[in-house]
């Protein structure tokens, strides 16, 4: 398999970037919600730390990894094996499956807030169905383009952000975080599962690893573009319970967008949740084309090889749409986020258990061959 038009070659601060905004879909407007209904604490923060330093762990081992297979991804050095390639395949129909399911989740949530808090008359089918053209558009230009669109929007992303928590020190009261660990450590452990949803920057790294040259297959820009995401994550969850408390939050459907209203700058920006969104809405975008690229890609090089494929964006499209509404209410939602979550992290952690015994394999078989 190979997803590498053009042979072009990505930066690592580049693909540093495209992680940055992969993680800033859903999770940053209902993650405080999620932690306070599971941990009944104002512990979250401590919980999304942990998933932090488990993602970087993880990209740690896909890095390393990666430097025994420069210029390819996981799934071609696995395809290249006469057995791996049988474990191969159905992994890569896991995976896609997962890139359609996770979008249309990240498509259901950016209909439901953008009909509350933006555009109120106009129907989520037509919010959805807009959203998945532009990013079906943006992903037919390759990954040129999506890196390209990534590092235009990814400051704007991160200052949005950043100044939510900012803005709003002066609104945050510091004794409703306290006290801190009231029931122990292990509810934090326990709902360390839901920050890594959130924070799952580790899936497209299989994928867009390939495309960096020898020199730049390195952990430091990564590195970099996890601890930025953790920290702004943990900001969020923070002044959330700081303004609303871990109750209140409980009942909220977005609390992140909740607490851009509770900003108060006058003139030009009273409504300063809009803005909020109108970046927010970028950060969708960047997460559905990437996704929506995997997706496409996935199929034409494994399946398709040898055929024109015009017609496949078209039927990506169409299946994530049907796919979008299929939850009927909130609570199957969330069940099908649930079931994102832990497919996601099966999935990581059973390719990185397969490719690294592949590696060794290979290595002994290389080495017997040498010797005789």
């Amino acid at each position: 398999m190979s997803i590498k038009p053009h042979q072009y070659e990505m930066k690592a601060s580049e693909l540093g970037c495209v992680l940055i905004s992969y993680s800033f879909g859903v999770g940053i407007l209902t993650l405080p919600r999620d932690l306070a209904v599971s941990l009944d604490t104002s512990d979250g923060w401590i919980t999304v730390l942990l998933a932090g330093f488990i993602i970087l762990l993880l990209v740690y081992f896909c890095v390393t990894w990666q430097k025994h297979f420069i210029r390819e991804n996981v799934f071609e050095y696995l395809l290249r094996g006469p057995l791996s390639k049988w474990i191969a395949f159905p992994l890569i129909l896991l995976f896609l499956m997962y890139f359609i399911l996770l979008a249309a989740v990240v498509l259901r949530y950016f209909g439901i807030a953008s009909k509350m808090y933006l555009l109120d008359q106009t129907p989520t089918e037509v919010l959805v169905m807009v959203m998945l053209i532009i990013s079906a558009y943006a992903a037919s230009k390759g990954i040129e383009g999506i890196v390209f669109l990534n590092i235009l929007f990814v400051p704007t992303i991160i200052l949005a952000l950043s100044g939510v928590i900012v803005l709003n020190i002066g609104n945050a009261e510091v004794e409703k975080m306290f006290p801190v660990l009231a029931e122990g450590l292990f509810p934090v452990f326990e709902g360390v599962f839901l920050p890594l949803f959130a924070l799952n920057s580790v899936i497209p790294l299989f994928f867009l690893l390939g495309f960096l040259h020898q020199k730049e297959v390195k952990n430091k820009p990564l590195f970099i573009s996890v601890g930025i995401t953790t920290l702004i994550y943990v900001g969020i969850v923070i002044i959330s319970y700081m303004i609303f408390s871990v109750d209140t939050a409980k009942i909220i459907v977005f609390p992140t967008i909740e607490v851009a209203k509770e900003i108060e700058l006058g003139g030009i920006f009273e409504r300063i949740e809009s803005v909020f969104l109108a970046v927010w809405v970028l950060s969708i975008f960047t997460t559905v084309k990437l996704l929506f690229f995997l997706s496409v890609e996935v199929i034409r090089e494994i399946f398709l090889t040898k055929r024109k494929t015009p017609w496949l964006p078209g039927i990506i499209a169409f299946v994530i749409f049907l796919v979008t509404f299929f939850p009927e209410n909130e609570a199957e939602l969330q069940a099908f986020v649930e079931y994102l979550n832990y497919m996601g992290i099966g999935l990581i952690f059973i390719v990185l258990t397969i490719t690294a015994i592949t590696i060794r394999v290979r290595k002994k078989r290389k080495t017997k061959d040498l010797s005789m």
